[in-house]
C-alpha cells in the first residue's frame, strides 16, 4: 500500500552527458521505495536502476526513455546507463549532506521528522536514529551516514557521505 502523502517529484537533473531528466520517488508504507526516472530521448545502450534489476535495452532514439523500480529498500539509488559504449553512473539524492568537523549537516525546511542512517566502519549493516526535526548532528565515529527527512510536502533524501579517519575535528 503506497502512502501518497509520501511522494517527490524533484526539480529537474541535469548531467553533461545526457541533459537534464526528471524522477519521481514514492515512499511505501512498508518503508520500501518505488523510483521513476524519466531521460531525455537520445541513443542509450542501456539504462538501469541499480540494485540489480531492472534494466530498459534497445531503447528507441528520439523518444523519452522512463525507467521504474518498485521495492528498493534505501536510498539514494543509482541510475545507470551507457551510451556509446560509455558506461556513466549517476547517484540520486534531493539534498546534500554536508560535514564540518564532528557535525553533519542538510539545509531543508519546514522538516517534521528526520532520520540519521549509519553504517559504521568496517560493519555491513546499516543503523537508524530517530533525531526528531534536526537537521544538524554532532557525529563521534567513522562510517557512511545518510539522512531522511520528511517535511510538510513530501520528504527529501541525501547523498551517501564517508566520513574517515581524520575529517573529525
Amino acid at each position: 500500500m503506497k502512502d501518497t502523502g509520501m511522494i517527490i517529484e524533484t526539480t529537474p537533473v541535469v548531467v553533461s552527458e545526457i541533459g537534464a531528466f526528471t524522477q519521481t520517488v514514492t515512499k511505501n508504507s512498508d518503508e520500501t521505495y518505488d523510483v521513476s526516472a524519466t531521460l531525455p530521448p537520445m541513443t542509450y545502450q542501456t539504462v538501469e536502476i541499480v540494485d540489480g534489476a531492472t534494466t530498459a535495452n534497445n531503447l528507441i532514439a528520439g523518444t523519452d526513455v522512463t525507467i521504474t523500480k518498485s521495492g528498493l529498500v534505501s536510498l539514494p539509488y543509482t541510475l545507470r546507463f551507457t551510451k556509446d559504449d560509455e558506461a556513466y553512473d549517476v547517484q540520486m539524492y534531493t539534498k546534500t549532506l554536508t560535514q564540518s568537523g564532528d557535525k553533519l549537516s542538510v539545509s531543508v525546511s519546514d522538516a517534521t521528522q528526520a532520520t540519521l542512517f549509519f553504517t559504521p566502519s568496517g560493519a555491513t549493516a546499516e543503523q537508524s536514529q530517530d533525531i526528531g526535526t534536526f537537521t544538524e548532528v554532532q557525529i563521534s565515529q567513522l562510517g557512511d551516514y545518510r539522512m531522511e527527512i520528511t517535511t510538510a510536502t513530501g520528504f527529501e533524501f541525501t547523498n551517501v557521505l564517508n566520513v574517515n579517519e581524520g575529517s573529525i575535528a
